[in-house]
This record gives structure tokens, C-alpha cells and sequence, in this order.
């Protein structure tokens, strides 16, 4: 399992919190069953939608094939399955998957958190202790003064056009899918990670979406 984790291009500290949880997964079953339903659902979800959304817009999917085919001819790619570090160099691609995360994210719910028991505030906004607060992730993702007055458009390219303190304020946002902090989806990486793979495999010139 470990040397899978780092053909695919995971660092030493990735490794060490996937193993973890593989670990805990085979001695917790029933706990773990719930775990890994909700990633293999998630991911699943965040797949198909993305790829629904490249193969819709013509554009999209030969701005992708162009950037795939391009690096193939280049010998960048592993065959016959590139790798995780290779598919994070192709730029459109990360776009794509970024977009695809952004425009349907996987996880709807409102991922409430529970204020402490003296209270808290948000931009003057004043929380009572242990009052739940949630986050409307669709909502969020979907921000015109964030992503701009297309934000309901799946647009890759608006993650190449941004730079600077914008694009950093997309990236942080987009980041909330997965959560944060001490609540950030242990699975994170495996997901990222499948995502590339298999968004890459799919528009490889030999495997033609």
C-alpha cells in the first residue's frame, strides 16, 4: 500500500496520513464502512459531474486534449498510467478538476461547526456559546464577488486568468470543500489524486473520452 501511495507521487507526510487511515479502516469496520461510502460517493460525484461538464463544452474538451496529447508527445506521461505528479503539471487540467470541484461541489451539507462555550465572533457578528453555525458550500462556491459575474458557468479558464491576492482568495475558498482546519476531509488527497488519474486516462489519445 505504502509503495502504491508513492509510485503515485504522495509525499512522506501524505503517505503517513493515508496509511493511518487505511489502517483504521481495517479495525473498525463498521465505523469505517460509513468513512469510505461517503469518499468513494464523493469523489464519484465530483467525477462525474466534471466530466459532464467537459464533454458538454466543446472547447473545454479540446482545450484539454491539446494540453493531454501535447505533454504524451513530449514523453511526460507514464504509460501505461501517468502518474499523480505528472497529471499536476498540466495546468488545464488542474483547472478543470478545480472548476468541476467548484461549479457541483460533492459535499452539500452544511458542515456546522459548534461555537465555544463562550461565544464567538464573525465579521461583528456575535455567536452565543455552543450555537451551531453552518456554511452553505453550494452557495459559497457559487460567488459572483469571489469567482466573478460568471460564477454559475463552468469556466476553467477564469483559474488561469486570476493572479494575485484574487486567485489566492478563489484557491482558500475552493479549498472549503473539503473543509478546514482540524475538520479537513482525511481522504483529501486520495481524492485529488483519483481525480487526476482518471480525468487524464480519459482524454489520453489512446483512451478518447
Amino acid at each position: 500500500m505504502i509503495n502504491s501511495f508513492i509510485v503515485n507521487g504522495l509525499t512522506q507526510a501524505e503517505c503517513e496520513s493515508e496509511t493511518m487511515l487505511q489502517v483504521l479502516a481495517s479495525r473498525h469496520p463498521l465505523t469505517d464502512k460509513r468513512k469510505r461510502i461517503a469518499g468513494s460517493d464523493t469523489t464519484a460525484t465530483a467525477l462525474r459531474t466534471t466530466m459532464f461538464h467537459i464533454i458538454s463544452q466543446p472547447h473545454v474538451y479540446h482545450a484539454l486534449r491539446v494540453e493531454i496529447d501535447a505533454a504524451s508527445n513530449r514523453n511526460q506521461l507514464t504509460s501505461p498510467i501517468a502518474s499523480d505528479v505528472e497529471a499536476r503539471k498540466l495546468p488545464y487540467l488542474q483547472s478543470c478538476i478545480k472548476e468541476g470541484l467548484r461549479i457541483c461541489p460533492p459535499g452539500t451539507g452544511l458542515f456546522d461547526k459548534i461555537a465555544p462555550a463562550e461565544g464567538d465572533s464573525y465579521r461583528g457578528q456575535r455567536f452565543p456559546g455552543n450555537t451551531r453555525i453552518g456554511m452553505a458550500n453550494w452557495a459559497m462556491q457559487r460567488s459572483q464577488e469571489i469567482y466573478g459575474a460568471d460564477a454559475n458557468y463552468f469556466r476553467p479558464e477564469r483559474w488561469s486568468e486570476s493572479s494575485g491576492e484574487q486567485k489566492q482568495r478563489m484557491e482558500s475558498t475552493l479549498e472549503l470543500v473539503f473543509s478546514a482546519g482540524r475538520f479537513t476531509c482525511v481522504g483529501r488527497n486520495i481524492a485529488l489524486l483519483e481525480l487526476n488519474k482518471a480525468i487524464l486516462e480519459a482524454g489520453c489519445p489512446e483512451r478518447d473520452i
